[in-house]
């Protein structure tokens, strides 16, 4: 497949997150190569990645490609199922998104909070299959994750809610091997993206189950961002240990050491003394810097946060698929 047959579309003038559907709409009818390419202006792979992921999709029609990236999004794309992959994050953080320029012109993108990535969740739910490759030639997201104590997601996002609501626990995983897991999955997903009230109603209906209680892990999550910290105390006693603990209590630990905050050094050893982790003691944490100025603890809390989401979302994944 020669070079002119993909497209850029790069967010050059603003972040494809914030971009409106009437912009994106004009940038697709200005193309007319066989395949678009969507990515942040500061993530460009070499052009002859992007022919060769064309290529992989030439002989399937159906097919989406997606060159993902390292970093903590990336890997989960590549290990769950495409129905879960694209509502873990929008398609920016991954990587670079192909899209065949057809597909995108046939109906225009609606006026939603992110018009690319509702098509994407569409055509997913419509039996698009994702091709995911990783790559190194695309820089890693960099963001800081989901905040420690969200408040309300905006109305902006109502779209992304219905999705998630509207997607039932057996389109996630089917079969699924724990239904109590598939349930605490989607409760997952609904937390990573800030409606907490959504994923608290999930993890009630399968308390104290599922293989490795991750019901109860969420729970347990949503009332430390609620912020309830008291009441996050007491499900994790439900908890218990979980297997990901010691590569969760590493990841810590390498966060705090790389981190300038003056206390950085004790709460790694309160969080991760001898390689255990302390969610209890997380949990203090999480309350110590709410409203605190000394924002690198704050980063470092958001960065351990973010690393505990994407690790227990791909557990609980793996524990749905049995």
């Amino acid at each position: 497949m020669s070079s002119d047959s993909v497209d850029f579309i790069d967010g050059s003038d603003r972040r494809l997150a914030d971009a409106e559907a009437g912009r994106l709409n004009e940038l697709i009818e200005s193309v007319d190569s066989q395949f678009v390419a969507f990515l942040e202006r500061d993530a460009v792979p070499p052009r002859e990645v992007l022919v060769d992921q064309a290529d992989s999709l030439a002989s399937d029609s159906s097919a989406i490609a997606c060159l993902a990236t390292g970093g903590r999004i990336g890997p989960l794309w590549s290990s769950t199922s495409p129905r879960v992959a694209v509502l873990i994050a929008p398609p920016e953080q991954v990587g670079c998104l192909l899209l065949r320029g057809g597909a995108l012109t046939a109906s225009a993108l609606p006026e939603v909070g992110h018009p690319l990535w509702d098509r994407l969740i569409r055509q997913v739910a419509s039996g698009a299959k994702v091709l995911v490759e990783p790559s190194d030639r695309v820089p890693a997201f960099t963001g800081r994750g989901p905040s420690l104590a969200p408040g309300e997601p905006p109305a902006s996002d109502d779209w992304l809610r219905a999705h998630l609501l509207e997607t039932a626990p057996g389109d996630l995983v089917d079969p699924a091997g724990s239904h109590a897991d598939a349930v605490a999955l989607k409760a997952g997903l609904l937390q990573v993206h800030d409606f907490l009230e959504e994923s608290h109603v999930c993890c009630q209906s399968v308390q104290h189950e599922g293989i490795h209680n991750a019901p109860d892990y969420w729970h347990a999550i949503m009332h430390r961002r609620e912020p309830d910290y008291g009441n996050s105390k007491y499900w994790w006693h439900h908890t218990g240990e979980h297997p990901l603990f010691p590569e969760l209590a590493a990841g810590a630990r390498t966060i705090l050491v790389n981190c300038d905050s003056e206390d950085a050094s004790a709460w790694s050893e309160r969080l991760t003394a001898d390689g255990r982790w302390d969610p209890f003691g997380f949990v203090d944490l999480c309350a110590l810097v709410n409203g605190s100025n000394d924002m690198a603890l704050v980063e470092a809390a958001e960065q351990i946060q973010h690393l505990e989401l994407s690790l227990l979302l791909g557990a609980t994944y793996a524990d749905a698929t049995g």
